[in-house]
């Protein structure tokens, strides 16, 4: 029965969840002793166990009758050998460690716990009364470490390749003794590992690469640094963090992932296996789309800015034409263009980005060229009697063939004559009031394509044409003693603009430039 009782406490702690083992210590820091020596063993439980008061001892599995954290040994007997493990009411059984007790001439102390890094004392130590001389010390490949009177080495800064069975002789009495005892190196920390906080993270995620690595109870006051390499490069140097944070992962930073732990006091190093950092797509890069292969002026059509995910709720859209912001990013995938116009022609892409702005793509160009309905038109005059005939000119592409158009008329900038199906517009020649700009415009019937021609500059005419030239110099005579008349005298329209008393007509045909008439 009382074999089976660390069995029974070790199923009552893993029942409750608890898994820290203790590490059994002891104090000097011998593994052998000889009779009549006292030590004191310690029970060292983790933090979260250091608030238990009550602690269960087992030697060579029978439970031992102190419920204390330390088991004191007064005087060593040879009963008093064995293995020793402790545990609390909140941890796990510990290891067992091991104790000798002899009464020989000569032992070989080594520490009971020994880690990578530590001043390692090894003791030739003589029974009392039996004191030695010359004394010598070698490591487990039997080469010698020291030869000299002195019954203790100090090993600085010991490693794992140091462990095994160790020597020593010493000289007691005119005769050599020798002895022997393992050296056992622990790890100063685990073998450190890679943990990531997400499994299959996606783009725009926050991924938290963890290296593992937990030191021995009996050196948690060493500091460890850590350093972080994907695809063996470094991409973060030694420091206190045993984090490397990706944010906002990219699938760029997916890759192959190691870490390496040292100790801040030493240089012992160990580098963990590699761990695969798989980031995966949130959205896939977007397609920009037209509703329309050909889009005629005045045509809608719609581009829509395709990617595949399995939630679109957290994604907005934004278009851009040449470069420029057509459409600033909002929830709809969808750029709508009621009338299209020549000068929408250009080069289209989409973007597509996370709400929180973590991840985000653009589409490849697309080209859309607006066709052409009808031309720029163009005023061209005629004359059709005493009136001037302005027609506005436009050439209907064979996308337009069907389109039905409307003109329109202006001059100075003011509505001449409105909008409706003819393209010609008479002007009265009233004198000195048919000067001005001319433009005309074309539209189509509902109003989404217009073009206006540029302006043409229609002047009065002014020159005189007399059937007599005393009736020339008896009307300008009348003139010239009211007004002085700076005429520029053209030959493009006579017209009969009343008689003299003799019965001769008076023909004018004028053109009045900048200075018309002055007083």
């Amino acid at each position: 029965m009382p074999a089976l009782l660390p069995i029974l406490f070790l199923l009552i702690i893993e029942s409750s969840g608890a898994a820290v083992r203790p590490v059994v210590s002891f104090k000097p820091n011998w593994t052998r002793v000889f009779t009549g020596d006292s030590l004191t063993l310690t029970c060292n439980v983790a933090a979260t166990a250091n608030k238990d008061v009550e602690y269960f001892w087992f030697k060579d599995n029978k439970q031992q009758l102190t419920r204390s954290k330390h088991l004191l040994i007064n005087s060593a007997e040879t009963q008093h050998a064995g293995n020793y493990q402790c545990q609390s009411r909140s941890s796990d059984l510990s290891d067992a460690a091991r104790l000798d007790v002899s009464y020989d001439w000569l032992i070989l102390q080594v520490p009971q716990t020994v880690y990578e890094g530590d001043n390692v004392s090894l003791r030739c130590y003589s029974s009392r009364g039996h004191d030695g001389e010359r004394t010598i010390f070698y490591d487990p490949d039997h080469k010698v470490l020291q030869d000299s009177n002195n019954e203790s080495i100090l090993i600085k800064d010991i490693r794992a390749s140091m462990a095994g069975e160790c020597t020593c002789a010493k000289e007691i009495s005119g005769q050599m003794f020798s002895d022997k005892a393992f050296l056992s190196v622990k790890d100063l920390f685990s073998n450190p590992q890679i943990i990531v906080n997400q499994f299959a993270p996606t783009e725009g995620a926050n991924v938290t690469v963890t290296c593992d690595a937990s030191l021995s109870l009996l050196r948690l006051a060493t500091e460890l640094q850590f350093a972080f390499y994907k695809n063996g490069q470094n991409v973060q140097d030694f420091g206190l963090s045993h984090n490397y944070q990706i944010y906002p992962a990219q699938l760029g930073d997916t890759g192959d992932f190691t870490c390496e732990v040292k100790s801040s006091t030493s240089d012992i190093k160990r580098m963990s296996r590699s761990t695969r950092v798989q980031i995966y797509e949130r959205f896939s890069s977007p397609q920009i789309k037209s509703s329309a292969q050909r889009v005629t002026e005045g045509a809608s059509m719609t581009l829509t800015c395709e990617t595949i995910t399995k939630d679109t709720k957290d994604l907005l859209f934004a278009f851009y034409s040449n470069e420029e912001v057509a459409q600033g990013f909002n929830s709809s995938n969808k750029y709508p263009v009621q009338a299209a116009q020549l000068e929408e022609s250009g080069n289209y892409t989409c973007e597509v980005r996370t709400t929180e702005h973590t991840v985000m793509k653009r589409s490849r160009e697309l080209h859309i060229q607006i066709q052409e309905l009808f031309s720029y038109p163009q005023i061209k005059r005629t004359t059709q009697g005493a009136n001037l005939t302005l027609k506005c000119d436009t050439i209907l592409t064979e996308d337009g063939e069907a389109a039905e158009l409307q003109f329109a008329f202006y001059k100075n900038g003011e509505n001449a004559q409105e909008f409706g199906p003819s393209n010609e517009h008479i002007v009265q020649t009233d004198l000195l009031r048919v000067s001005g700009d001319f433009t005309c415009e074309v539209r189509t019937a509902d109003n989404s394509v217009r073009k206006r021609s540029r302006g043409v500059y229609v002047h009065s005419q002014g020159s005189t044409n007399y059937t007599s030239h005393n009736a020339v110099r008896m009307a300008l005579s009348a003139c010239l003693s009211v007004f002085t008349l700076y005429v520029v005298f053209h030959h493009v329209k006579t017209e009969v603009i009343g008689e003299l008393g003799d019965g001769t007509s008076l023909q004018v045909s004028w053109s009045v430039t900048a200075t018309e008439l002055t007083s």
